[in-house]
């Protein structure tokens, strides 16, 4: 593990700067929230860390390995949370999935397909998927949204039990998600 550095990040779309000249250092092992206006670029620049996007100009240096929450949820519909947590994580043992999984969500909803559960449980499901991965860096695209306040609050201890001196950066447009991740936050701004 260690830092992610970002140096001199810009990222055009039909000649219009989304990202510009933007440089920071995300320190191994801390939480960041990268805050800013709709439209900003939170999500391009996450996909710069993640390295699916290539910046345009600058440089981007990380070395190890990622897992992600990404703003769709991307999971299967017609398998159950553990079949979906099972997929990524294929020598994960059951009744460990099952053991993280009832950490934040009902027991009853493990084993029904995931169309049918509700919008915040399947946010879960990414969630604890993401978490279970054996990655050096966890990235994730608004992840709270569709929960209400008490299974955020459950959902945000889960995340902070499993970090193991992880690197987490998250993108949320709410203050209150950066204080109770107790993460630094990263503004991006445009001139």
């Amino acid at each position: 593990m260690a830092d992610i550095v970002l140096r001199n990040i810009s990222k055009y779309y039909n000649d219009d700067a989304v990202i510009e000249n933007f440089s920071y250092t995300f320190t191994e092992g801390r939480t960041y929230c990268i805050m800013g206006k709709s439209g900003i670029g939170k999500t391009t620049l996450l996909g710069i860390i993640l390295g699916t996007q290539n910046a345009d100009v600058g440089e981007r240096i990380a070395e190890g390995a990622f897992s992600a929450v990404f703003q769709e949820n991307r999971l299967i519909e017609g398998l159950t949370p553990v079949a979906n947590v099972k997929m990524v994580l294929v020598e994960a043992a059951e009744a460990d999935i099952c053991s993280q999984l009832l950490e934040i969500l009902p027991q009853n909803s493990l084993y029904k397909k995931c169309s049918q559960l509700s919008g915040g449980m399947k946010r879960r499901v990414a969630i604890v998927r993401a978490m279970m991965h054996s990655s050096d860096y966890i990235v994730m695209d608004e992840p709270f949204g569709g929960l209400d306040e008490e299974s955020k609050k459950k959902t945000i201890e889960y995340i902070h039990r499993n970090l193991r001196g992880r690197t987490l950066i998250i993108v949320s447009h709410e203050q209150k998600d950066a204080k109770l991740l107790d993460a630094q936050i990263c503004l991006l701004t445009r001139e």
